[in-house]
């Protein structure tokens, strides 16, 4: 989201999460500058990386780790492990990709849920083995999003509903430097 501003009255748009986003700061978003900041990004969490799973005998477990950018210039590793009911029995290993609505990377830290498919392998006698194509909805404590993954496994079709862990770490922050303007502005007199 592009901070709107309107022309005529010099009004700037407040945080459009509002109070569901759970921060009484709803300028947070621009760093409490909505003059001089933007939410080029927007409210939203993206990462990818690599996972693997395995599942049987109706209990199923997956592992991965990513790098990901939140709509607050912020880059992180994150790592998630997760496990729970399976419907289906087999073993991957690839890449995946993941979108959330959380504002910041740090706010995907903790437990959350996965629950999703895959499918794709290819007949080999009584297994399958290939390409596997999957997609999951993600949640957290103030969050969802979804996530699609490509890789290589053995096995049949499967679903899962996964409880998770994930811990992030930040690596560096792209925020600018705070502009401002000069001490002579005056924002009604323009001479």
């Amino acid at each position: 989201m592009i901070l709107s501003r309107s022309p005529c009255i010099f009004q700037y748009a407040l945080d459009p999460m509002g109070a569901k986003g759970g921060d009484k700061d709803w300028y947070g978003y621009c760093v409490d500058d909505p003059v001089n900041r933007v939410d080029v990004w927007g409210l939203w969490t993206a990462n990818a990386g690599v996972s693997g799973s395995a599942s049987g005998f109706g209990v199923g477990g997956t592992a991965s780790g990513s790098v990901g950018r939140d709509g607050e210039g912020n880059w992180a590793w994150q790592g998630t492990v997760g496990a729970g009911p399976n419907a289906g029995y087999g073993a991957s290993i690839g890449g995946f990709a993941q979108a959330t609505n959380a504002t910041r990377m740090d706010d995907l830290t903790g437990a959350g849920t996965q629950a999703g498919w895959s499918v794709g392998e290819i007949p080999v006698g009584q297994f399958k083995a290939g390409p596997v194509f999957g997609a999951d909805k993600v949640t957290g404590d103030g969050y969802e999003g979804v996530s699609g993954q490509y890789g290589w496994g053995a096995g049949t079709p499967e679903t899962h509903a996964y409880k998770t862990n994930t811990w992030s770490k930040t690596i560096f922050t792209t925020v600018p430097t705070e502009a401002s303007p000069p001490d002579d502005f005056d924002l009604y007199n323009r001479d």
